[in-house]
């Protein structure tokens, strides 16, 4: 059984969640559209990185030994998260004052 064939995702479903994490880095309510035409190279860059990581190794799993079957679960999964690289494609996160 392929581990990583049961977890991957559609284009479209990669596109939302990276939308959806750059909504919440900004801290501003946008549509998807926007953020698309706006921060299109941001979106982007999410979806490359979040693909290269899922075919390097099944998600959420840190590493896999054979001999006595060990599995060690990630606590770090970083898939799609708005890191250095993509902070650099966005503005600053509008701050919401109430």
């Amino acid at each position: 059984m392929d581990l990583n064939s049961e977890n991957k995702f559609t284009d479209e479903e990669y596109e939302e969640i990276a939308c959806t994490s750059i909504r919440n880095y900004l801290n501003k309510d946008m549509s998807n559209d926007y953020i698309k035409k706006n921060y299109g190279l941001a979106v982007k860059r999410m979806i490359c990185k979040a693909k290269e990581t899922q075919e390097a190794k099944p998600t959420g799993i840190k590493s896999i030994v054979e001999g006595d079957t060990s599995i060690s679960y990630d606590d770090t999964i970083d898939n799609l998260i708005v890191d250095c690289e993509i902070k650099a494609l966005l503005p600053q996160p509008y701050i919401k004052m109430y």
